[in-house]
């Protein structure tokens, strides 16, 4: 059974009551579109962390890979200069005793003062190697120049996801407007 207002005044709170009920429905409304929203927000956002530390996981792992092989070749080149000094220390002393015949390798000098030129002048014999210093230290420069362009290109072929930009990280909200 409906009920018609009949004075003013009872129009006047039926249409107030009317409009409280609409805003109250339009509120109620809004605040669960709020919370959808927020929840999808929520969703979005979580997931974009998943995929930022995984993302952040694999460069890790290839940075320690990195780490790995460089330190690999850090214990070969000391491995190396280990050799080579040895090698050297041994060679030096097959020299020494391929020169017993001079007089100055006989009392174990490898190298001797002349008194006429200065009491402070002495002759070294010089060693000479096969390999020189200077083609050493080119080898050593052309090498390192090549494991440089390797890396570089080796962590440029990677494909770099695009979550990692920032516009793709953060995500704006456009505020909805609700007409009553």
């Amino acid at each position: 059974m409906k009920m018609q207002p009949l004075t003013v005044a009872e129009q006047y709170w039926a249409t107030r009551a009317l409009k409280a009920e609409a805003l109250l429905v339009a509120q109620e409304n809004h605040k669960e579109e709020v919370k959808r929203l927020e929840h999808v927000q929520e969703f979005k956002k979580e997931r974009e962390f998943k995929m930022l530390a995984q993302e952040y996981r694999e460069k890790h792992a290839a940075l320690e890979k990195l780490l790995f092989v460089l330190a690999l070749l850090i214990i070969l080149l000391i491995a190396v200069i280990i050799y080579l000094a040895t090698h050297y220390t041994r060679h030096s002393m097959l020299m020494q005793h391929k020169q017993h015949e001079r007089w100055w390798s006989a009392i174990g000098a490898s190298h001797f003062t002349i008194p006429i030129l200065s009491p402070f002048t002495s002759v070294v014999e010089q060693e000479t190697s096969v390999i020189g210093s200077k083609l050493i230290g080119t080898l050593a420069a052309v090498i390192a120049c090549l494991a440089y362009l390797a890396f570089r290109h080796w962590l440029k072929r990677k494909p770099m996801p695009n979550s990692s930009f920032p516009a793709n990280v953060l995500v704006q909200l456009r505020p909805q407007s609700h007409a009553l």
